[in-house]
């Protein structure tokens, strides 16, 4: 079974598609790469959260030994969610999810930090990067108590399992259909997204 550090590193550039500016990676090419590392793999869609007319669709990936839940907004080719999608929509749009739900295993995950190829095999951290702790997230909070920090000042200041009660918290104020005050669905969203892949790389480090 490949570990997490393996998979980050192919190069999937060939399977990533262009549009509206926005890389995309193949969901045909992410699924075979998953049951290509765990042929037991199995993928679930959520009932979907209505927020205000725009719909948030779900999926648990089970694999590798861990299950990852993802979630996605039904959005145009500008980022926005779209008010009442059709049901074309919201079938691309779950896809979508999967693909970044089976990203969250390291396939193709550099594809969403907007890099244009993976990341290179280290032979470990320095000893300078050892006193400074996880390598940092840049992702900036836009909204809450946090606003204006990044998630590993975050996570360096509240720790990492209150980070993941954070998420948990973001997840449940949308599942309810709530937005945290000075915070749209899609600042939550992508809050939730970039935690997310924090915590994952965080728990993996000592795998790689």
């Amino acid at each position: 079974m490949k570990t997490y550090n393996e998979l980050r590193s192919i190069d999937v550039s060939k399977f990533v598609e262009k549009k509206g500016g926005l890389s995309y990676l193949s969901w045909t090419y992410a699924v075979d790469m998953l049951l290509l590392s765990d042929p037991m793999a199995t993928w679930d869609f959520l009932p979907f959260i209505v927020i205000n007319e725009t719909i948030l669709v779900r999926v648990d990936v089970h694999a590798l030994g861990k299950r990852i839940t993802m979630q996605l907004a039904c959005m145009d080719n500008r980022n926005n969610a779209v008010k009442n999608p059709d049901a074309r929509k919201i079938s691309d749009t779950q896809m979508r999810c999967l693909v970044k739900a089976i990203a969250c295993f390291g396939i193709g995950l550099y594809v969403y930090a907007g890099e244009d190829l993976p990341p290179q095999e280290d032979n470990g951290p320095t000893d300078e990067e050892c006193g400074q702790g996880f390598q940092a997230n840049g992702y900036v909070v836009p909204f809450g108590n946090n606003k204006g920090r990044t998630i590993d000042e975050i996570a360096q200041n509240i720790g990492i399992d209150k980070l993941t009660k954070a998420i948990y918290l973001t997840e449940e104020r949308l599942a309810e259909g709530k937005v945290y005050s000075g915070a749209t669905v899609e600042d939550m969203m992508k809050f939730i997204f970039e935690a997310q892949n924090y915590v994952i790389a965080f728990e993996n480090q000592d795998r790689l």
